[in-house]
């Protein structure tokens, strides 16, 4: 490649201060490095990049010294990403990746060339994608079809999981993997204007709190009922109507036998989203509310009656009682 294609490149991406760094001794000329490494990638796409601007030294610090360096005298050590990105590594130490030994560049693979991801849930998806969800079953899903469709409601890998402070969680059994289940479903589901614009039932979350199972969530027993992913499962989550779906009427019971082994199809019956308002829709809850509803009040107007009256009569009879030595 020509000299000149070296100046144009560094005009390009404006390293012309670098330039003068190399000439001080302090950094090595990027045009020099691309003499010999432009065939590892394109440089119109790293000058595109989100890197395009630094100098090649800026991540490989430990390069000083080219001709030792070209001799292979210099052993070119692993980047370090975190001398830019720390509160990223910060995350990144905390997740189970680390754990792992997942390290930036095993999901950075595209770091001469990656560019902005301007919110666009499809890349992050097509990272995770590459050691996670080998079987499509997030792909196939109502949330990954909506990512993949270009929506930027639809729940990504990263809406629940996060970018890089990715937490492990035990068997469904565990509290806080119940409680990771239901908060971050219910930090979408509750958005009204959010499932209205996506037509997705928009009282979900409500009904769910309303119910037995989330009253109990509400008082510290997650891990004694069901959440979100026991009945909808986790990554596969599948519309009513689709055979594959857990909550279909096919599989609805074999889904909820695994909390309740004796469950029948008459005990799958169970209302969870049941809304106690809406007699249309579910007349059999409705009038089962407002009989419960009014015998619960009849009694404690019958009680508190009795209870007033009963103080008026003690009144009466302490009144009588200090005046009857007189």
């Amino acid at each position: 490649m020509s000299k000149l294609r070296y100046i144009v490149f560094i005009l390009f991406v404006g390293l012309i201060p670098h330039a003068s760094l190399a000439e001080q001794g302090m950094a090595i000329d990027p045009a020099t490095c691309l003499g010999c490494h432009s065939d590892r990638f394109s440089i119109h796409d790293f000058a595109a990049s989100v890197h395009g601007k630094n100098a090649c030294t800026s991540c490989h610090i430990d390069i000083t010294d080219l001709a030792r360096h070209m001799k292979k005298e210099i052993k070119v050590q692993k980047v370090q990403c975190e001398r830019c990105h720390k509160r990223e590594n910060a995350e990144h130490y905390a997740s189970v990746h680390i754990a792992k030994g997942v390290m930036c560049s095993n999901c950075h693979t595209d770091i001469h060339t990656h560019t902005y991801w301007k919110k666009d849930k499809r890349k992050v998806v097509a990272i995770c994608v590459q050691c996670h969800d080998k079987k499509s079953v997030y792909r196939k899903s109502v949330h990954g079809k909506g990512v993949e469709a270009g929506n930027p409601d639809a729940a990504a890998c990263h809406d629940c999981h996060n970018l890089h402070e990715i937490k492990q969680y035990g068997t469904l059994s565990t509290h806080a993997t119940k409680e990771f289940h239901i908060k971050v479903c219910i930090r979408c589901h509750s958005d009204d204007t959010m499932m209205r614009r996506n037509k997705v039932f928009n009282v979900a979350v409500k009904s769910y709190m309303d119910s037995f199972h989330g009253k109990n969530f509400s008082l510290g027993f997650s891990n004694k009922v069901a959440g979100c992913a026991d009945c909808h499962s986790a990554h596969d989550i599948l519309p009513r109507r689709d055979p594959a779906s857990t909550i279909n009427p096919a599989n609805i019971v074999k889904t909820c036998a695994q909390c309740h082994p004796h469950a029948t199809a008459s005990f799958a019956k169970f209302y969870a989203h049941g809304e106690p308002s809406n007699r249309e829709k579910f007349p059999i809850l409705f009038y089962t509310f407002v009989g419960m509803t009014g015998l619960l009040v009849s009694t404690f107007a019958v009680f508190w009656v009795h209870t007033l009256l009963w103080m008026f009569r003690g009144f009466i009879e302490n009144r009588d009682k200090r005046y009857k030595p007189h």
